[in-house]
């Protein structure tokens, strides 16, 4: 998330980086309680860890579950080509 917020931060106020990093700790906090609530993520198919993502204005949340736990293994800036997702 730092680089995201490094980004925002050269072309915000910090007010508005701040509104909009707790947008995405609210968006996080819910997957945690709806973990299937995320579309599958079919760029990451390949990989086979049924990844998910939701969308919080333009910043992907990329995440898998594994029995009780959640990962967020990107934060990804829907304007770019899908294909950076797979490093």
């Amino acid at each position: 998330m730092a680089s995201l917020v490094e980004y925002w931060a050269m072309v915000n106020t910090s007010s508005q980086v701040e509104e909009r990093v707790d947008e995405l700790w609210v968006s996080i906090d819910w997957l945690l309680k709806y973990p299937e609530g995320g579309q599958f993520e079919t760029n990451l198919d390949e990989l086979v860890k049924h990844h998910r993502r939701w969308v919080v204005r333009k910043v992907q949340i990329v995440y898998r579950v594994e029995g009780d736990t959640l990962f967020i293994t990107d934060l990804f800036d829907t304007r770019q080509d899908p294909a950076k997702m797979r490093g």
